[in-house]
């Protein structure tokens, strides 16, 4: 199985995808609202500097291999060539709208499962599932993944649109799953396997 690197830099048709830098922080903090974290166990931190030390955990998971916990850049006018690594234009040319995680990567399974969340004005237009195309041509194609997996709480709809439109397999809904905030959630599991991509 191919691991994904801390300096791995991906390209789609409207985003780039990478790992976010802890000076990255405080627009990062700026993007969180109340619709993001409605369906996490988490809330939006008292300020910037927890952002950081997140981002500093998700590049020292990266180089571990347990996760891989990008963030999504709208390419803003700017054409880039990322298969020869050739930047001619810093990084204000990329616009940061969210975060495409890559979570529970497990190497004896070839398995690894998605998290995602987008700034508002963002949402509803096709991003997060550019990126979830994106990670089945490369998870399957590239990394050699047998499943990729997308674990929602059974009322985030926006979450389950974004599996069902990928083709994701309703696997199964488990009760009281997840303790959030001080209340037990029903998550639902989605799955799609190598045998079924195409």
């Amino acid at each position: 199985m191919k691991k994904l690197q801390k300096d791995d830099i991906f390209e789609t048709e409207r985003l780039i995808i990478k790992l976010a830098q802890p000076s990255e922080a405080e627009k990062m903090y700026a993007l969180i609202d109340d619709f993001v974290t409605q369906f996490m166990a988490w809330d939006k931190w008292d300020d910037h500097t927890d952002t950081e030390k997140n981002l500093r955990e998700s590049i020292e998971e990266a180089e571990k291999g347990v996760s891989w916990q990008a963030a999504i850049y709208l390419k803003n006018g700017w054409e880039s060539n990322i298969q020869e690594r050739k930047y001619s234009f810093p990084t204000k040319w990329w616009e940061l709208i969210g975060r495409f995680g890559i979570h529970t990567i497990n190497e004896d399974l070839k398995s690894v499962m998605l998290g995602y969340w987008l700034a508002a004005d963002y949402r509803w237009q096709g991003y997060i599932s550019e990126c979830v195309e994106w990670i089945k041509h490369y998870g399957f194609t590239e990394m050699w993944l047998h499943k990729i997996s997308i674990r929602c709480v059974k009322e985030n709809t926006w979450s389950r649109r974004v599996a069902e439109k990928a083709w994701f397999k309703l696997d199964g809904i488990i009760r009281h799953d997840e303790l959030q905030k001080g209340k037990y959630v029903d998550n639902c599991y989605y799955s799609f396997l190598r045998e079924e991509y195409r």
